[in-house]
């Protein structure tokens, strides 16, 4: 997976707090969390987010936008954040994924599949270690893609990326889980649409 590719996927498939043992418990929870975002028709078509983190959470995501609504795959995909960051982040970093997706108006968790799903990844520094050069409008705004995130504001704003793959057609929800041994780094989830160009 590219930086750009798991940028896309962290960022924009955003958003992990269960594994895939858990699946039976999970399932009525996620239906009655993701119904109360009151998402309607045959396909979301709003792009919602939301920072699910504590206030004792080393990160914030204070905003999140992604353009087209709904995301058009392939194509291309216009992100924008902002995170702050209060403490210094690196070391045995786990990053926590839950994906689902709705078939028929209930929501169905995607299994985790060649690391794509709903996915436990370990050692996010080692992951993303050997990546040579950030992704060009990270560069430009002096946003770090390698452990260690040092505290600050980092601000993305419209940027665009390539989309050469993806997903089916369909309404999407993922929380993602940031942690280490020191306790929950960061969280947030998102609700997007995927429709095949």
């Amino acid at each position: 997976m590219s930086s750009a590719s798991l940028l896309c996927f962290c960022v924009v498939l955003l958003a992990s707090q269960t594994s895939g043992a858990n699946l039976p418990s999970l399932l009525p929870a996620l239906n009655g969390h993701i119904n109360r975002m009151k998402i309607g028709g045959p396909v979301a078509n709003v792009f919602k987010f939301k920072n699910c983190g504590g206030p004792k959470d080393m990160a914030n995501f204070t905003s999140l936008s992604v353009s087209p609504d709904p995301i058009t795959v392939p194509g291309k995909v216009k992100v924008s954040f902002e995170i702050d960051v209060m403490e210094t982040v690196q070391g045995d970093l786990s990053l926590n994924v839950t994906l689902a997706l709705r078939v028929g108006g209930s929501w169905h968790e995607v299994p985790c599949v060649l690391d794509v799903g709903s996915c436990y990844y370990p050692g996010v520094c080692d992951y993303l270690q050997p990546i040579e050069q950030c992704p060009q409008p990270f560069i430009q705004h002096n946003i770090p893609c390698r452990c260690p995130f040092r505290p600050g504001k980092y601000r993305l704003p419209g940027s665009t990326f390539d989309l050469d793959q993806g997903l089916p057609s369909a309404d999407y929800f993922i929380k993602v889980v940031l942690k280490q041994s020191a306790g929950q780094v960061a969280c947030a989830e998102a609700i997007f649409t995927f429709s095949e160009a």
